[in-house]
């Protein structure tokens, strides 16, 4: 049974203002300095009073077949995806203003703009992007 399995493996509660490494750190992202209608976030309880409120649910399964190096893979791939979503999700956040009165048409315009903009970054500099590097 699936809700079983999943209860098994339990959840990890990640706020929007969560700290970030410091290489993640843009200030323009970050929830406690935002100004716009909903922050910025600086109660202790600003889950119980910000309005409207979204909870988002991922399902990540990480399972490396190679035992000897399984957990540590397992664990870095885990503080990764960790670090993606809290990264995006502040971004998020920290931006709606600028696409939640947007109609369909518009996301459209800006999808395809921002699909020839990385077609030509890829063009150019090849793959960007999270790398070992940065941690």
């Amino acid at each position: 049974n699936r809700g079983l399995f999943l209860a098994s493996k339990g959840s990890e509660s990640k706020a929007v203002v969560s700290t970030q490494s410091t290489g993640d750190y843009k200030e323009e992202f970050d929830p406690k300095l935002y100004e716009y209608p909903r922050g910025p976030l600086t109660t202790p309880d600003w889950q119980k009073t910000c309005e409207p409120a979204m909870t988002c649910y991922k399902l990540v399964e990480i399972d490396f077949k190679w035992k000897l190096i399984g957990g540590k893979v397992e664990s870095f791939i885990g503080d990764a995806e960790r670090r993606l979503f809290t990264t995006i999700h502040r971004q998020i956040f920290c931006s709606h203003y600028q696409w939640g009165e947007m109609t369909m048409k518009d996301i459209r315009d800006l999808e395809d703009k921002t699909k020839e903009e990385l077609d030509q970054q890829r063009q150019k500099a090849g793959l960007q992007g999270t790398t070992e590097k940065n941690y």
